[in-house]
């Protein structure tokens, strides 16, 4: 990665969802055009559909809390994949990426509910997002670095990147990138995502399937729950250790256009990943493969599609995104989509979009992977991208190690 002097790898990965409570399970469940969503009674609706995980899988802890139990859950497979499980923990970097919409959605949803003390008497259970990273950090026995990050849905990709930037400044050979989200379960965090009309349609009924990204019928966000940790080592540490190394990460960019909407503009967006791909000194005709931040909104799956359009025009990239298999991972749907693809460094398998039964006309775009996987044994370069509210735009680009 330009300016750094050493080079980073991913050397372990870890996920909990609704397709599946390993990485293994995860990786195969993508690779078939189906949806893991499920409904759940709560206290604004008798039917809400989100990718929940059951309580049978997280097997309930009542003494911590749910999103503590899914990170610690990920973390402990990532760890033991890095062959890290039994090691001392003192000297590396943890970072733990959380929602950045705190702020605005307690006022919304304080608005909703007509109370301005409703927040502080009710609802602090299971923020968790700030708590996060002291809780990992106890639970690795670690006395370093560790904090979390906030950029929305563009957290996972920011804090891989400050997770390298911070273990280059300490010249610390390891880094941990750990988080969960739980949005499906907080009656919070539906109620205020209703209010700004963010939600899904579907998720207020008992239907069997939805219509996922670029479907011609999406109407808006499908949730999911789940937990999901990457563990990063310096090259140098990782090939002095013998370790299987999964991908190298060359390339990180971030464009913020201080929108006041919460769709990122065409422009915003193509200035990050054009930051992205020179940050490795590439052109975009490099690129095998880009994993989208598509989530059903009409505005912002337009502007997306319509840049990748532009960009990558003369290019042989294939695209995807997950978000039509279990929804929006929101702070970890980086994490989420770049663990989902990892294994297609290996098999060159690239898993298709899912929930697309008739795709928007206006969002067809070359190189879309839809209904089953398609291969590319020239597969190289993977480009993942997240935007979230307010024009964040980063993406992070990773190799395959040969």
């Amino acid at each position: 990665m330009k300016n750094f002097k050493n080079r980073y790898v991913i050397t372990g990965c870890g996920v909990i969802c609704s397709a599946g409570n390993d990485v293994k399970s995860f990786q195969s469940a993508l690779k078939e055009d189906r949806q893991y969503f499920s409904t759940v009674k709560n206290k604004i609706s008798d039917s809400f559909a989100a990718g929940f995980i059951s309580d049978d899988v997280l097997k309930v802890d009542k003494k911590k809390t749910r999103r503590q139990q899914l990170a610690e859950s990920s973390l402990r497979e990532a760890l033991k994949q890095a062959n890290l499980a039994n090691k001392p923990s003192s000297d590396l970097i943890l970072i733990s990426p959380h929602n950045t919409d705190d702020r605005l959605l307690n006022e919304t949803y304080m608005q909703k509910m007509g109370s301005d003390d409703y927040y502080s008497k009710r609802f602090l259970p299971d923020t968790g997002g700030y708590a996060l990273a002291g809780y990992l950090s106890n639970f690795l026995n670690h006395s370093g670095i560790s904090f979390s990050l906030s950029a929305g849905c563009a957290s996972s990709n920011l804090a891989i990147y400050q997770c390298i930037s911070q273990m280059e400044i300490s010249e610390t050979e390891i880094g941990v990138v750990s988080s969960a989200t739980i949005s499906p379960r907080s009656e919070y965090d539906i109620w205020t995502y209703q209010s700004l009309g963010l939600l899904n349609d579907y998720s207020f009924s008992q239907q069997e399937s939805f219509f996922g990204p670029l479907d011609h019928e999406r109407s808006g966000l499908m949730l999911t729950e789940a937990g999901a940790s990457i563990i990063i080592e310096s090259l140098d540490h990782a090939l002095k250790e013998n370790k299987e190394i999964l991908a190298e990460i060359i390339g990180y960019g971030h464009f913020n256009c201080n929108s006041s909407s919460f769709s990122s503009s065409s422009e915003s967006i193509e200035k990050a990943i054009e930051k992205t791909i020179q940050s490795a000194a590439l052109q975009a005709s490099d690129i095998n493969l880009v994993s989208l931040n598509t989530t059903g909104s009409f505005d912002g799956d337009h502007n997306e599609i319509k840049t990748m359009k532009n960009i990558f025009k003369n290019s042989k990239a294939k695209f995807n995104t997950i978000k039509g298999h279990i929804g929006d991972g929101q702070e970890i749907s980086g994490l989420l989509e770049i663990i989902g693809n990892l294994e297609s460094f290996q098999s060159s398998e690239i898993h298709p979009c899912s929930g697309i039964r008739k795709l928007d006309p206006e969002l067809s775009l070359k190189g879309l992977v839809v209904g089953e996987s398609v291969y590319d044994d020239q597969l190289e370069y993977f480009l993942n991208f997240n935007n979230s509210v307010y024009g964040l735009n980063n993406g992070l680009l990773l190799k395959k190690w040969k």
